[in-house]
C-alpha cells in the first residue's frame, strides 16, 4: 500500500484526475437529479445553472484539501476558482446548447459531453490562476 501513497502524496494530476472524477460525477449527478425532478426540454439551462453553483462550492474544497493542498487565503482562493470557473460555466453553457439545440441530443447526454470538453481547460487555469501563489505548495508534485 505504501507504494500508493508516495504516488498519491505525490502526484498531483493524479489527485486532480479522483478527485475530478468525483466532482464530474457529483456535477453530472446533481444535474440528472435535478432534471428529472424540475425538468423538462424548456429549462434545462436554468438547471443547469443551479446544478453549476452546487457543483463548484463542492468542488473548490477538494481542489483547495486535496488537489493543490493550498494553505492560500479561503476567501482569496474562493473568488479566483469562481472566476475560473466562470470561463468554464459559459463555455459549458454554450457546448451544452449546442449539443441540445443544434445537435438534438436529451439535455442528459449533451450536458455529459460539454462537462468532458471542458476537463481539461479546468485543470490549466486551476493550476496556473486559481490556487497558484507563493505560499501554496503547487509547483510540487
Amino acid at each position: 500500500m505504501k507504494p500508493f501513497f508516495d504516488f498519491w502524496k505525490n502526484n498531483q494530476k493524479a489527485r486532480f484526475l479522483v478527485v475530478g472524477v468525483w466532482n464530474t460525477l457529483f456535477g453530472y449527478a446533481f444535474f440528472v437529479i435535478l432534471y428529472g425532478a424540475f425538468g423538462n426540454r424548456d429549462n434545462y439551462l436554468v438547471i443547469t445553472v443551479i446544478s453549476h453553483f452546487v457543483a463548484v462550492a463542492q468542488a473548490f474544497v477538494f481542489h483547495k484539501y486535496i488537489v493543490f493542498r493550498s494553505s492560500g487565503r479561503v476567501v482569496r482562493e474562493f473568488l479566483k476558482f469562481n472566476l475560473s470557473y466562470s470561463a468554464a460555466f459559459v463555455l459549458g453553457i454554450a457546448l451544452i446548447f449546442f449539443f441540445v439545440d443544434k445537435l438534438g441530443f436529451h439535455p442528459v447526454i449533451g450536458q455529459g459531453f460539454a462537462i468532458l470538453s471542458i476537463t481539461i481547460l479546468t485543470y490549466i487555469v486551476h493550476k496556473n490562476f486559481s490556487f497558484k501563489h507563493e505560499n501554496s505548495r503547487i509547483g510540487k508534485k
